[in-house]
């Protein structure tokens, strides 16, 4: 007899169950190799449909212990907590299983299940039968139980017992995870109106939750990073989604350079992309009687020579100065003469971006990002300046070009140049790695317009 079983034959079960574990033992030393491949694979059939059947006996055995509250009598706080100390269980194991436990004993309890003409009791839980018969594992009874649980309380018995049997017959072709699918979906194969009716209930409640629970939060690491936590129900998203799906879409191949931007960064660069245009095109409310701008405060001899650091006024965070230099192309950007203590002496003039009608003249003359291969339209595209304006550079149709965000800030590295050939029309100079030796290239789009 097996140590594990040597107690006292109190039931009927237990002489049952010695005997299992006793013969059980004599495989122990079998001789495996004797087999040829089709005894092993028959033998490990077998293997797996015992253990499907002693995890039904387990969990009737479960059952049966929590109806009689041993954990109480035993000391322990609760059922699950009894488990999990004396099978050394995870907690979330003895949760599952006590859950299926009192599951399958209700199916199988269920006065729903007397037929109507003799009020005699139908075929016990079909799930029951399958881990019985080998034909359902544990975790396919835990998925199935949750998808009976999951159906509308106004289901009728003959649907439930048709869902449970439709989802123990494609537990001989499916896994855990798959059987899940089928579940959420089961109710559409036993009653499609039904399904049709609860599916509005459960999308109505959800909507109600998720506007009930709509949240935002931001940070700021301290070390360059800001983070967003958004949370918006789902009819929200299709304002936000489609716009930062087609903003996020990779910039096309050019030159023989991908875009080699992550999926990740694509997406937080439309993220930015769609608040810049925003802030560009208007349409905010004002706040204190003025539209809102960030504020940045730097030196402009730090902004000329690329040392120290310039800040946004309302949140202190630190920005490189290549990040200024990048707003300062859209930014609409006041001087301010400070004193030794940072007061503002003097409030200069607004320095205008590019706007109306000299926005309109670029547009007309490049009609598109000027970065060879670029196919982005005007809308979403900046106005940069050849010579930035922190050296001096003009707003006007001779100092600007549209490029694309992607090519903006490739521009702003100074990986590539910008010139104005003869005829005003921009070339761009690429870097020496692209193997062109130096010679300006001119957007396609031009070409076409000679």
């Amino acid at each position: 007899m097996s140590e594990a079983l040597d107690l006292p034959m109190i039931s009927p079960v237990m002489p049952v169950l010695a005997a299992v574990a006793s013969q059980l033992d004599e495989l122990r030393a079998a001789e495996l190799w004797r087999h040829d491949d089709a005894e092993s694979v028959a033998a490990l059939d077998a293997a797996y449909a015992i253990i499907a059947k002693s995890q039904a006996v387990a969990m009737r055995l479960v059952a049966d212990a929590a109806r009689r509250n041993v954990a109480l009598d035993a000391g322990a706080p609760s059922m699950q907590a009894w488990l999990k100390t004396r099978y050394r269980l995870r907690p979330s194991e003895a949760k599952r299983d006590l859950e299926l436990a009192e599951l399958l004993a209700r199916s199988e309890q269920d006065p729903c299940r007397m037929d109507a003409d003799d009020q005699a009791p139908r075929e016990g839980s079909a799930v029951a039968a399958g881990l019985w018969s080998g034909a359902v594992h544990l975790d396919q009874a835990r998925v199935i139980g949750h998808a009976l649980e999951e159906l509308p309380a106004d289901a009728s018995v003959d649907n439930r017992v048709l869902a449970e049997q439709i989802l123990v017959d494609q537990a001989a072709d499916h896994d855990p995870a798959t059987l899940t699918r089928l579940g959420h979906r089961i109710l559409e194969a036993v009653d499609p109106e039904a399904a049709d009716r609860h599916l509005a209930t459960v999308l109505e409640r959800e909507a109600r939750d998720a506007e009930r629970l709509r949240s935002a939060t931001r940070f700021s690491d301290g070390h360059g990073n800001v983070f967003y936590k958004l949370r918006v129900p789902v009819a929200d998203d299709a304002y936000l989604w489609p716009v930062l799906d087609t903003l996020a879409a990779p910039v096309p191949e050019a030159d023989g350079v991908r875009d080699e931007r992550a999926p990740q960064q694509r997406l937080a660069d439309a993220f930015v992309e769609a608040f810049r245009r925003v802030s560009l095109d208007g349409g905010l409310p004002q706040a204190g009687g003025d539209r809102p701008r960030a504020l940045i405060s730097m030196e402009l001899n730090q902004l000329k020579s690329g040392l120290g650091a310039g800040a946004l006024v309302d949140t202190g965070d630190q920005l490189a100065p290549s990040a200024v230099r990048r707003l300062c192309c859209d930014a609409e950007l006041i001087p301010m003469v400070l004193g030794t203590a940072g007061s503002v002496l003097d409030l200069g003039r607004s320095a205008r971006c590019f706007t109306g009608s000299v926005r309109l003249a670029v547009i007309a003359r490049d009609q598109g990002c000027i970065h060879p291969g670029c196919d982005r339209p005007p809308r979403w595209c900046d106005v940069h300046h050849v010579i930035p304006w922190w050296r001096g550079g003009r707003t006007n149709l001779g100092n600007g070009v549209l490029l694309c965000g992607y090519h903006h800030k490739l521009h702003e590295r100074a990986e590539w140049q910008i010139r104005f050939a003869a005829d005003g029309i921009p070339e761009c100079i690429p870097p020496s790695w692209v193997g062109a030796d130096g010679r300006p290239i001119r957007h396609t789009g031009y070409l076409t317009r000679l």
